[in-house]
């Protein structure tokens, strides 16, 4: 195997993160992490001895609440805002 360099080739590597105008979800039946019953649900899901993924799990839950998620169906994607600048 060899170095990353090699494997990247010549391609340069990006300087900043790509804006995200749109984003979408193919779950039928998405969590509602401001739910307090669904991250109830998320909770045992994470070993008990492991406190930083519980830390970590309640800080995304708090992300994605502040924006949630739309629900969505792959066979019938919803379609993207019409103002995709946001």
């Amino acid at each position: 195997m060899g170095s990353a360099e090699h494997r990247l080739g010549s391609a340069p590597l990006p300087t900043q993160f790509p804006t995200v105008s749109w984003r979408g979800s193919l779950d039928l039946n998405p969590l509602h992490v401001d739910d307090p019953q669904d991250r109830r649900w998320l909770a045992p899901l994470i070993w008990p001895e492991q406190t930083d993924r519980g830390d970590r799990l309640d800080s995304a839950c708090d992300i994605v609440a502040a924006d949630p998620p739309t629900r969505g169906d792959a066979h019938r994607p919803p379609d993207p805002p019409r103002d995709s600048s946001r």
